[in-house]
């Protein structure tokens, strides 16, 4: 495996910062390097995974609630679907909560 510059980076970011996003190009190495940053403090959660896919979609306070430390891949997919009633925004932390987004103004 190539060494992947960014992790140092991403392990001082979340030294004080709760939510860290890593994001790129298709094919760049995300979801490896992702993998290398869970360790037995962190769990790494895909939402390739349809069980939990459907547990992120179906509840995702929840979903988020029942993770302590964690590295959540394909986060994007979690996203409401076209039968949902609009854009929902999650706030991560120890009290996570999800509601429907403010109108735009």
């Amino acid at each position: 495996m190539y060494p992947r510059f960014a992790a140092a980076q991403i392990e001082q970011a979340l030294t004080d910062t709760r939510v860290v996003l890593l994001a790129g190009p298709r094919q760049a190495g995300k979801t490896t390097l992702a993998q290398s940053l869970a360790d037995g403090s962190r769990r790494f959660q895909t939402l390739d995974n349809a069980t939990a896919l459907a547990a992120a979609t179906r509840d995702p306070t929840g979903f988020v609630r029942a993770l302590d430390r964690a590295v959540i891949d394909e986060i994007q997919r979690a996203r409401p679907h076209a039968g949902d009633q609009g854009e929902r925004r999650c706030r991560l932390g120890r009290d996570a909560s999800c509601a429907p987004a403010p109108p735009a103004s």
